[in-house]
């Protein structure tokens, strides 16, 4: 749950919801539920196109304004 507090935007509410969900999968003593690991992946996917999004959206205008050197 550390993880998630370097990401304090969208994506870490996404990334914790997902964590809780695989701690929920991993327990022992539960027998895995469908309905569970449907959200669990649906929040992971979530974090991870939230995180490209925001990676793309800061390195595409930087190299396309990128000075030219000669």
């Amino acid at each position: 749950m550390a993880v998630t507090g370097c990401i304090p935007l969208v994506p870490g509410a996404f990334f914790a919801q997902a964590l809780l969900g695989l701690f929920a999968l991993t327990d022992p003593h539960a027998s895995p539920d469908p309905a569970v690991t449907l959200t669990t992946v649906s929040y992971l996917l979530r974090a991870v196109f939230t995180l490209g999004g925001i990676g793309a959206g800061i390195a595409i205008p930087l190299h396309i304004v990128r000075p030219r050197e000669f």
